[in-house]
């Protein structure tokens, strides 16, 4: 399970560094399409810091299912 934390942990920095790379290019030489490219890394380096959270509580929500 730590291997899902470390992976999805990495991708997240990486989103978010890239989100403030092209939020910051785009901002300054008003580019909408960079800005645009920059909320959507900003959003799945979100998804993918939340996402093992995801995984093992809905692991155990089926192990407590399955005990009943």
């Amino acid at each position: 399970m730590g291997f899902y934390f470390i992976v999805f942990w990495i991708l997240s920095l990486i989103m978010i560094v890239t989100c403030l790379i092209f939020l910051i290019i785009g901002i300054t030489y008003k580019n909408y399409k960079k800005i645009f490219i920059g909320i959507t890394a900003m959003a799945l380096g979100i998804l993918f810091y939340y996402l093992p959270y995801y995984i093992v509580m809905n692991d155990m929500i089926n192990l407590l299912k399955n005990l009943r």
